[in-house]
């Protein structure tokens, strides 16, 4: 598939990802989703200029993933 036929990956800021992760049940913050990237579960590009973090659909997915693994495993405690 050439650039041209590929469709745009759509990208989200800190605050539409904190809120796609809540509108799944998935409460977190904004804290709590740096530190997931501070532990390499997500690795937002950044913008030049301002330095903001942008996130795509496959990270939201991941975040979703760390967060059931992180509340199954406290579950089985």
């Amino acid at each position: 598939m050439s650039a041209a036929t590929r469709p745009t990956e759509q990208l989200l800021t800190i605050g539409e990802v904190r809120r796609k992760l809540l509108a799944s049940g998935y409460g977190r913050s904004d804290t709590a989703i740096r530190r997931a990237e501070a532990r390499g579960i997500v690795a937002p590009r950044r913008t030049t200029g301002l330095g903001l973090r942008l996130y795509t659909l496959a990270d939201v997915e991941a975040l979703k993933v760390a967060i059931r693994n992180r509340e199954g495993s406290r579950d089985a405690a």
